[in-house]
């Protein structure tokens, strides 16, 4: 099968649904927007036949995990798990001020690169498999973050569980400028210092 062919047919497709995915803004701290762009997702992920795991969440977004095919044959022992996130840095209304636009070969938006268009090839992929017939030879399960931007502690603990039950994980993280892939990831600690006291008033002499 001639992959690039595939899906350079379908390039108008992919680029409406990752449009519609940018349309719905979803910044990390408003769950009512993170929840709204999440929905849809899934229900495109639904069309291509999948099992979703809803995990709700009361201060952030919603957690989903879209598990494919579904059902898996008893013969698939393995799972290959996809992180993703649907959260971005962006504020409810920068669309306004950054539209989604094409030029050239470019695609420009809030959230476009990071990372809506993952989500919008992963589900590209998977439907692939149903279009052309194909068996997977491992489970695979789409992690969808929430909260990804932030951090969240539940995320976490579904990340660590998906990750023991998977022989390989791949972060659809961007890649890095000329498309080279991201092997690994620092971390990285953010602190708050507050100082409680009271002043200290030093005298100082100065000689003539």
């Amino acid at each position: 099968m001639d992959f690039y062919h595939y899906y350079k047919s379908r390039k108008g497709e992919m680029i409406n649904l990752l449009k519609e995915m940018v349309s719905r803004e979803s910044p990390s701290g408003d769950k009512k927007a993170v929840d709204a762009c999440s929905s849809f997702v899934i229900e495109e992920f639904k069309k291509i036949g999948v099992n979703i795991i809803r995990i709700p969440q009361k201060e952030t977004g919603t957690l989903y995990v879209a598990e494919f095919p579904h059902p898996a044959p008893k013969i698939i022992t393995e799972q290959i798990l996809l992180l993703t996130h649907i959260d971005t840095v962006w504020p409810v209304g920068k669309l306004h001020k950054m539209p989604f636009y094409v030029s050239e070969e470019k695609v420009f938006g809030p959230g476009v690169l990071d990372m809506k268009a993952s989500l919008v090839m992963t589900l590209s992929s998977l439907k692939a498999f149903n279009e052309l017939n194909i068996q997977p030879q491992k489970k695979i399960a789409v992690f969808i973050n929430s909260a990804e931007e932030i951090g969240s502690d539940a995320s976490y603990e579904v990340i660590r569980n998906l990750c023991k039950k998977s022989t390989y994980v791949l972060c659809l993280e961007p890649s890095l400028p000329g498309g080279a892939l991201k092997t690994q990831r620092k971390g990285r600690l953010v602190v708050r210092i507050e100082a409680r006291g009271k002043p200290l008033t030093l005298g100082l002499q100065t000689k003539a």
